[in-house]
């Protein structure tokens, strides 16, 4: 079974990451929530360029990116 997994970059001062993090509570949607300011090295590895972006990965491979309030939208499918 291939292993699924959902990464959401954010940071504290950014008000769509707080939405999109509000959003996907609410819907208890399983993600890993990492803050670029404290692990750059990560967001760098990703190319997340802004945020909120949210990656898609399959066996640990990213199949996926999405970003802004699009995110929303996009996990509706999973």
């Amino acid at each position: 079974m291939k292993e699924t997994k959902f990464i959401l970059f954010g940071s504290p001062t950014c008000n769509p990451c707080k939405a999109v993090k509000s959003h996907l509570d609410s819907i208890n949607f399983k993600y890993e929530y990492v803050d670029v300011m404290e692990r750059p090295d990560l967001a760098g590895e990703y190319g997340v360029m802004s945020t909120p972006t949210m990656i898609h990965l399959v066996d640990n491979i990213m199949v996926n990116k999405e970003v802004g309030l699009k995110i929303n939208a996009f996990v509706e499918q999973f």
